[in-house]
């Protein structure tokens, strides 16, 4: 189903789905999902929980979100047949219309080119609602050409001065590797990798560990589990005389590699660059691999532009009757 949708990314495949209810939807959430069948063929899927906030007022509010909002989930969105979206999101609020079960429908990390956004305006003043559609974050993406030198090529010139230097330094640097664990690769244990990618996420920023709760290193521990299984896990480590100095978590999906999360060894291997070197020898990778875009999700950070990522947005769409 999700194959033939234009909402086709890694955060609204089974694998991904299960293993966030399973371990961060909320204890007071509670799943609300919807299919659309136009006979026995199924053209749609609403993945929804109901939650309960308080309003402005203290009041109670039962809101309609999808399974993954809002933090762990770059990517969400409502699944309909390319080409049926219209019906789908028809048939879908028709369903919802006369249900007391919610107040508003608040999806979140909607893609800023979905058909969703497109299509609700109409959809939504024809039942005489209101609907909110804001710019929510932006999620810099780098258009990978057919070459890595040609990559390089396109970068402002001080950024390519720059990026050629380190990776020459790197290049010149005994005992510096780098690997990725991936569908293919059945050797490593992935709690142990799982365990590794956190301790250096939390390292790299006190913020990352913060986020890192009990809950969320559950999260992580299923998540690149499920992920490898299902064939899109990208988890890339560079090591120094063998200890990990960084790493990135990323897919591989739809030709395109999106970059989850990352993490850096802060003492001992500054001089290296190690982030920098490692999100490059990947980005060389995806090249390679004929991937078409190289997507570093949500965040602003720096270091992204000075590697060519150019915004695109998603969006917090809010449905109040």
């Amino acid at each position: 189903m999700l194959r033939q949708s234009a909402a086709d990314t890694p955060f609204l495949t089974y694998e991904w789905q299960k293993t966030w209810s399973d371990c961060l939807c909320s204890c007071e959430g509670e799943l609300h999902l919807l299919t659309v069948r136009d006979g026995g063929a199924l053209l749609g899927i609403a993945p929804l929980f109901v939650l309960s906030e308080p309003d402005e007022d203290g009041q109670p509010r039962r809101l309609l979100r999808l399974i993954g909002s809002v933090d762990a989930s770059d990517y969400l969105d409502l699944i309909a047949v390319r080409g049926r979206e219209r019906e789908v999101l028809d048939a879908m609020l028709d369903a919802l219309a006369p249900s007391d079960t919610w107040d508003a429908i608040d999806l979140w990390n909607v893609p800023e080119a979905s058909p969703t956004r497109s299509l609700l305006p109409e959809l939504i003043a024809a039942r005489g609602w209101t609907l909110l559609d804001e710019k929510q974050v932006v999620c810099p993406i780098i258009q990978l050409p057919a070459a890595f030198d040609d990559y390089v090529q396109s970068l402002d010139k001080k950024e390519r001065h720059e990026l050629r230097r380190k990776i020459r330094r790197a290049d010149a640097t005994e005992g510096v590797s780098w690997y990725a664990i991936t569908r293919q690769d059945h050797v490593h244990d992935l709690d142990e990798a799982a365990e590794a990618f956190i301790a250096l996420m939390m390292k790299s920023r006190s913020d990352k560990s913060d986020f890192m709760t009990d809950e969320m290193r559950r999260f992580f521990h299923q998540m690149i589990r499920v992920t490898h299984e299902g064939g899109f896990l990208h988890l890339a480590f560079l090591e120094v005389n063998g200890v990990k100095a960084a790493t990135y978590l990323s897919f591989d999906y739809n030709q395109k590699r999106l970059v989850f999360n990352s993490g850096l060894e802060t003492e001992g291997f500054q001089s290296l660059s190690a982030g920098i070197v490692l999100v490059a020898r990947i980005i060389e990778d995806a090249i390679q691999c004929g991937y078409t875009e190289f997507d570093f999700l949500r965040g602003d950070e720096k270091y992204k532009y000075q590697l060519g990522a150019q915004d695109t947005w998603i969006y917090h769409v809010r449905v109040d009757r």
